[in-house]
């Protein structure tokens, strides 16, 4: 029987590997999220040309077609992206931030990113 890998747990990973975990799953977050928001734009531009064709000709079955195509592939990317999400970071973690929390996160990360551009630009 093997003993166990010294790198078993994500804490043991040294903190270069955890980085490159993390940036991994983000793209992958956003691969899927992009996906959605791209079939839903499509989706509903199918939707406003049928409802074009409804304001030419007057079909009603175009005004159907043109408020399913409108309107349900935003719900739809509603409730997947809510998943991705949750797929992300599920809802039990202990550590999964609020908000708040994560929009701070993310405006210390621009502003370091801001500043290290700053210095590499100014060198």
């Amino acid at each position: 029987m093997q003993g166990a890998h010294p790198a078993a747990t994500y804490a043991d990973l040294p903190e270069e590997a955890q980085r490159y975990i993390t940036r991994l799953e983000l793209e992958i977050y956003n691969t899927k999220h992009q996906s959605l928001v791209l079939g839903s734009i499509l989706l509903c531009a199918v939707g406003l040309y049928f409802l074009y064709q409804w304001y030419r000709a007057g079909d009603l079955s175009n005004l159907f077609g043109g408020v399913i195509f409108g309107v349900v592939p935003w719900i739809y990317y509603r409730i997947r992206s809510r998943k991705n999400w949750n797929d992300f970071w599920p809802i039990d973690d202990a550590n999964r931030p609020s908000n708040e929390a994560m929009q701070e996160e993310w405006d210390i990360h621009y502003q370091s990113e801001a500043r290290e551009a700053r210095r590499e630009h100014s060198s």
